[in-house]
């Protein structure tokens, strides 16, 4: 009778979660409570010894937990795939009687955890009355619970199933188990040499684009400091071409200045009351005399100075056909006279005879002025 109505209860039990909203992460919590709670404590039967459930898969702790138990079934193929490890599937069936019997004398058997952690297989438990474990039973064809199988994946890239025990616990075989563990592990090692090959490779190939990147664009840079280089050379060029134009263009309108001022030149006068004698120490430590009109200003003496030094003075002034001044030019002196003592700088718009340090004579000095 009460097993009868424990079976009723799983049932009832089975139906109302089949209606509930899933949660992959609640339902393996629970059930490996349930296992937990159900299963029997440390036994010692000849060369097996068996544990208590939650001592070896309890999350906190145990002997196998931590990152080898997976909180989902896609979550175990996914893992499995990415980490080229074996996976262990276990699907338990709470409305059987003996659903105990694959938990107690295979999963917590020092024989099956040692098979865990040498191959550091991976593991899942599923509940068939939630969704996930049906259709992880669904998936894995099975026809008999408990089932116990394992996954790996292949060279296809596919995950397979390599050994499977369901139903009775006579189906069990833990040498075979082992048996064909040992025989597909090179394939795992094979699978995680190629990645480390194609993950090595890639690096290579990142290596080599990185260099081939920096290669191109130290080219690149090269290839535009070259290029600016000309640009400045070019622009260089045609601000000293223009600079040159507008320096001939400028000597051109200076001599032709020249040439209309001595035409405009005074002949040196005659001696009488509105005559000055002046003495001109040119910069070169050369000394000139001569007399000037005291009615003109100072600027005729700045202009003999400027033609004497251009070789000028002894040209005939009247003999010149070419006698316009240029357009748009001013003409600066870039000299001053200065009269020593007391040391005074003729003004271009004086008159000559207002001024004492050389009406009716005196002595001048040229200087250049500053070169700004």
């Amino acid at each position: 009778m009460v097993s009868g109505i424990n079976r009723f209860i799983k049932l009832t039990n089975f139906y109302n979660n089949s209606n509930r909203s899933t949660d992959h992460q609640s339902d393996f919590n629970e059930l490996l409570n349930i296992l937990s709670i159900e299963s029997k404590d440390t036994t010692n039967d000849g060369d097996t010894t068996s544990y208590n459930f939650g001592s070896i898969y309890n999350t906190d702790g145990s002997i196998i937990s931590g990152s080898n138990l997976q909180t989902s079934y896609s979550g175990l193929l996914n893992s499995c795939r990415k980490q080229y490890k074996f996976g262990f599937i276990y699907l338990h069936d709470g409305l059987k009687d003996s659903s105990m019997t694959y938990v107690d004398n295979i999963l917590c058997t020092d024989r099956f955890i040692n098979m865990v952690k040498k191959h550091q297989a991976l593991m899942w438990f599923g509940d068939v009355t939630k969704s996930e474990g049906l259709q992880a039973a669904n998936n894995c064809k099975v026809r008999h619970f408990p089932f116990i199988g394992v996954v790996m994946i292949k060279q296809s890239n596919k995950i397979e199933m390599i050994v499977r025990a369901e139903g009775s616990l006579s189906n069990y075989n833990p040498q075979k188990f082992e048996n064909i563990l040992k025989k597909n592990q090179h394939i795992l090692i094979q699978l995680i040499q190629q990645k480390q090959n194609i993950e090595m490779q890639r690096l290579i190939r990142e290596q080599q684009d990185s260099r081939f990147r920096n290669s191109l664009r130290r080219d690149q840079e090269r290839d535009r400091e070259r290029q600016a280089a000309r640009e400045t050379e070019q622009r260089e060029a045609q601000i000293r071409a223009q600079n040159e134009r507008i320096e001939r263009q400028q000597e051109e309108q200076r001599k032709q200045w020249l040439r209309h001022r001595l035409h405009l030149l005074r002949p040196e006068p005659t001696v009488n009351e509105n005559t000055s004698r002046v003495a001109i120490k040119l910069n070169n430590n050369e000394r000139v005399i001569r007399k000037f009109d005291g009615n003109v200003p100072i600027e005729e003496i700045y202009a003999f100075v400027e033609l004497y030094q251009n070789g000028m003075i002894r040209q005939d002034g009247n003999a010149i056909t070419d006698t316009i001044p240029p357009e748009n030019y001013v003409h600066h002196y870039n000299f001053k006279l200065i009269s020593p003592v007391p040391r005074t700088e003729l003004q271009l718009e004086s008159l000559i005879k207002d001024s004492s340090a050389i009406f009716p004579s005196g002595n001048i000095i040229q200087e250049d002025l500053d070169s700004n």
